[in-house]
Parts: structure tokens; C-alpha cells; sequence
């Protein structure tokens, strides 16, 4: 709740925040984007990536790694 709170009162001044995946495990984007392509595709895929293209490869590297029994985060350094 505190997080909606925060955006409306951030947009109230006319400053938006934006998210997006950059890698999912070997498969990286391999551009930076701008605030309007970012924007316009931030919701066209499961994995929140800006490049179609890429965030194909991302959803094929999940879906890969759970057939696996495995899945794509980092292994914390004190398991």
C-alpha cells in the first residue's frame, strides 16, 4: 500500500517510476532503452522486458530451467 501512496504522490509531481528486467540468468539485454520504449512495452510480456525479442529468450530460459528441476536465481554465498 505504502508503494501506491508513493506513486501518487510522485506523479502528483509529474515524476514516474520505471522498472524493467535486464537479465534472466545467460540471457541479457543487449541495449539500454529509452523512458518511451520502456514505457510502451513494460507490460507486453510475463517477464517485464523492454525487447520482445529478448524477453522471449528470458520466458524459454525459465521455462527450460524448471523442466530441469532448476530455476535461474543466484545460489546465496552462505548455502
Amino acid at each position: 500500500m505504502a508503494g501506491a501512496v508513493a506513486k501518487k504522490l510522485l506523479r502528483k509531481y509529474n515524476v514516474d517510476v520505471l522498472a524493467y528486467t535486464k537479465s534472466i540468468g545467460d540471457v541479457k539485454l543487449k541495449r539500454k532503452f529509452t523512458h518511451e520504449e520502456i514505457s510502451k512495452n513494460k507490460f507486453e510480456n510475463a517477464v517485464r522486458c523492454p525487447d520482445p525479442e529478448c524477453a522471449e529468450k528470458m520466458e524459454n530460459a525459465i521455462i527450460e530451467a524448471r523442466k530441469g528441476g532448476d530455476s535461474l536465481g543466484e545460489q546465496s554465498k552462505f548455502s
